[in-house]
């Protein structure tokens, strides 16, 4: 009676798929977002954190196992964030040495793109993940992890206060396996 109703009204039949067909389709939809699109998605992952600041799932997925140790934070919310996005999920935060060794400078007088790493070597070797940019102004929009009372923050800086910027182009443009 409820397939006769739902033919009635132009609805088609759904079928219920397994979870594993399901978890496949959502995997192969993230994997194959163009490169702009990886980037926002790097960004919105960053941006829905604005204001939490429980370092456990970021240190957690960074490290890859769970911990009570406390970290200076920002560069394993950087790594989670691509990490939300599909992108380096086979990377792991190393104690002493990070993550960025792996990715490419952005070049001087380049501007970076949303979703890139803003680094700053002094004072405290801070990891951000790059909102926007602002070719005008020459500032770029960043949001920090263990930012301000150790909380993900937004903030605006000059281009040229950060000591560097590492591109995730390598990552964005990488086809699905």
């Amino acid at each position: 009676m409820a397939d006769e109703q739902a033919k009635q009204k132009g609805i088609s039949k759904v079928w219920a798929l397994p979870v594993a067909a399901l978890a496949a389709i959502a995997l192969a939809l993230k994997t194959a977002l163009k490169p702009a699109d990886k980037r926002a998605a790097v960004v919105a992952a960053a941006v829905r954190e604005l204001g939490k600041g429980d370092q456990t799932p970021y240190v957690t997925d960074a490290l890859g196992y769970p911990t009570t140790a406390i970290y200076s934070w920002c560069g394993m919310f950087a790594l989670w964030a691509l990490h939300q996005a599909g992108l380096a999920k086979a990377w792991h935060w190393e104690l002493g040495t990070g993550f960025l060794y792996r990715l490419p400078r952005v070049p001087p007088n380049t501007l970076p793109q949303p979703g890139d790493i803003a680094y700053f070597h002094e004072p405290f070797r801070h990891h951000a993940i790059v909102e926007s940019v602002d070719p005008i102004a020459m500032t770029v929009t960043i949001i920090n992890g263990n930012g301000t009372d150790g909380k993900v923050t937004r903030s605006t800086v000059p281009v040229s206060q950060p000591t560097a910027f590492y591109s995730i182009d390598p990552l964005v443009q990488r086809k699905a396996a």
